[in-house]
């Protein structure tokens, strides 16, 4: 569901049917992310297949991949913070 989110589909009432919480992502990108969620543990696609899935069956992305506020926040996360001594 972060893949899901991150792409625009927002959490969804118990008892709505996937399809429908993801209908506002495109058709590969609900694809992929109803892989993950599937109730069977051998069916869930690991991070690397994700990878190759989102980018087409090609060579890794050069670079920095991530949508640019993607970016943000992860380097905010990792920003030191401020020592209090």
């Amino acid at each position: 569901m972060v893949l899901g989110h991150a792409c625009g589909a927002a959490p969804f009432p118990p008892g709505t049917e996937l399809a429908t919480a993801l209908r506002p992502l495109p058709a590969d990108l609900s694809a992929i992310v109803t892989a993950c969620l599937s109730t069977d543990p051998a069916a869930r696609r690991t991070p690397a297949q994700i990878l190759e899935r989102l980018n087409g069956g090609g060579e890794k992305p050069a670079g920095d991949w991530l949508p640019p506020a993607v970016r943000t926040m992860v380097d905010l996360y990792n920003m030191p913070t401020a020592d209090a001594n």
